[in-house]
């Protein structure tokens, strides 16, 4: 079997939620996924670290398509309260494969850490904070098609105790051995998954990026640039993969394009 694991966060320097103290999503991610590495390894699994430059939908495709039996999107949670707290694990929605990975994962963590279980969830209303019309489910889940896929959103890095937790390599190699003991129990026998197919809801999203700039947009030339740009490394849009085409940009999000595309170009 194959485990297809995503540090969330870190594209461009994208630091993900950041706690009262400084502690990083990102960096968060990127250590308890080395952990997990280790941890599902030990198991006789294969692992596939999807590498991190490029958006989350897209990890998730790659992972599919190298042949991943079942999908891993590691993150920590925020929220406008510091009293926020405890575990909680995301799957598409309609994905039964998912479901059956994300509550046992939940499980397992749970046990091993007596945190606070805010249960398994599947994504058919989430939306990103930025954009509550967001339709298109997460992107980390439904890149991976029909396939077992979860997201852990491990404690509130929000929440000053539990920034203090996530910031302890004890605890997190704890959590990493409770999510892989949650994979093991969830996919016993190593079976692939079936073919990716739209899940019921929302559709998935297409293999190019930023699937809110419709194709008819400027006669199809903004499209047509936005992509030429991106494959340039110029911008990367939001983490869940869109861009969101007609929000407003500040003077230093001006700035920060400029200095993208003459740094693409070797001019700074």
């Amino acid at each position: 079997m194959r485990i297809g694991i995503d540090a969330g966060h870190g594209l461009d320097g994208d630091p993900g939620a950041v706690g009262p103290n400084g502690l990083r999503e990102a960096d968060v991610t990127l250590r308890l996924a080395g952990l997990l590495a280790t941890a599902l390894e030990k198991t006789g699994r294969t692992v596939f670290l999807v590498t991190r430059d490029m958006v989350s939908s897209a990890r998730a495709q790659v992972a599919l398509k190298a042949g991943c039996d079942a999908y891993i999107s590691l993150h920590v949670n925020a929220a406008g309260s510091a009293e926020a707290h405890g575990i909680e694990t995301w799957y598409g929605y309609g994905n039964d494969k998912g479901e059956a990975l994300a509550r046992s994962v939940q499980v397992e963590l749970v046990k091993a850490t007596d945190a606070t279980d805010r249960g398994a969830k599947n994504d058919r209303t989430w939306a990103p904070g930025f954009d509550p019309t967001w339709t298109g489910g997460m992107g980390a889940l439904r890149g991976f098609g029909s396939g077992p896929s979860a997201l852990v959103e491990l404690l509130f890095v929000s929440n000053p105790a539990e920034e203090l937790l996530l910031s302890d390599p004890a605890y997190l190699a704890r959590a990493a051995q409770a999510i892989a003991s949650g994979v093991c129990l969830a996919l016993p026998n190593g079976t692939p998954p079936a073919p990716p197919a739209p899940p019921p809801g929302p559709p998935l999203p297409p293999l190019d990026p930023f699937p809110d700039v419709p194709i008819s947009m400027w006669n199809g030339s903004a499209r047509g640039m936005l992509l030429a740009l991106y494959k340039l490394g110029a911008i990367s849009g939001y983490e869940d993969g869109s861009f969101k085409p007609l929000q407003p940009m500040t003077r230093i999000e001006a700035v920060a394009l400029a200095y993208k595309v003459l740094h693409a170009f070797g001019k700074v």
